[in-house]
């Protein structure tokens, strides 16, 4: 006679073997998730790095783009304010308004203001290199500035527009905060030193 074994048939024995075999399983599925969640931070810190990293690569350049354009403007309008041309208009505008004479409005030769109000424009919209135009104009703008105040209210009552050389004017104000304004003494020499200007 023979006898088979209980346990061969029992359901409890049989689920025990069956969670026996699935928990390694369980195991490596629980921890190939936990490796991926791992993996896609790592990713994001990765990704995430390199975005910033590419704004400050792409800012720096941009940066010294900017300086770059600045200074290449300032080597072109340097030279302009010395040349023959210029010398001429300037030291021409000085005898003009040494002394100014309201009556001759029109005659006056408005080349240099014309000069500061291109390089007001250029330094409002950071296309010149700020300290090289300190450095190069800041005289000059202010001195010129106090010199034709009167005339250019004038041409501002004449044209209706406050704005006439509302560019130099700004630009002028800006070189103050390094020239301090002139005294009338100080605007005497400046012109004096102006009209006796070589043309080469």
């Amino acid at each position: 006679m023979r006898f088979e074994s209980r346990t061969a048939n029992d359901p409890a024995s049989m689920t025990s073997k069956i969670s026996a075999r699935n928990a390694p399983r369980g195991h490596k599925v629980e921890r190939a998730t936990w490796l991926l969640a791992m993996f896609t931070g790592v990713v994001a810190i990765f990704t995430a790095a390199l975005v910033v990293a590419s704004f400050l690569t792409i800012r720096e350049a941009r940066r010294a783009s900017s300086e770059q354009l600045g200074v290449r403007t300032w080597l072109y309008v340097d030279p302009k304010f010395n040349s023959n041309e210029l010398e001429h208009a300037r030291k021409h505008l000085a005898e003009q308004l040494d002394p100014y004479v309201p009556a001759k409005r029109t005659e006056v030769d408005d080349d240099i203001l014309n000069f500061f109000q291109s390089v007001g424009v250029l330094y409002k919209l950071d296309l010149l290199n700020k300290e090289l135009a300190e450095s190069s104009f800041s005289y000059w703008a202010v001195g010129y500035w106090e010199a034709a105040k009167v005339y250019i209210a004038d041409e501002r009552r004449a044209e209706h527009d406050e704005s006439v050389y509302g560019e130099f004017e700004a630009f002028a104000k800006a070189m103050q905060k390094h020239k301090p304004s002139l005294s009338d003494a100080d605007l005497k020499r400046f012109l004096a030193a102006e009209k006796t200007l070589e043309i080469k």
